[in-house]
């Protein structure tokens, strides 16, 4: 895994309405009543960092000792 694939797995952290389109919405209103509809729930971000979650905490240890190994030397 490159660092660009690691900086993609902290794409949670960049957007801010993935969470709606993970988990759905349901019937919404605004103030004045006007139907904003729903959004039928479409998993796909907790997946794809479940998926990588193993190899990138294995990429950052090996980072974290190789850093400390440095150190020491």
């Amino acid at each position: 895994m490159t660092c660009m694939q690691l900086m993609a797995a902290n794409v949670r952290l960049s957007l801010a309405h993935d969470h709606l389109v993970d988990g759905g919405t349901t019937q919404r209103r605004n103030r004045r009543g006007a139907n904003r509809g729903s959004v039928t729930p479409r998993p796909f971000i907790q997946p794809a960092l479940d998926a990588i979650r193993l190899q990138a905490e294995a990429i950052l240890e090996r980072a974290i000792q190789r850093a400390f190994d440095s150190v020491e030397n």
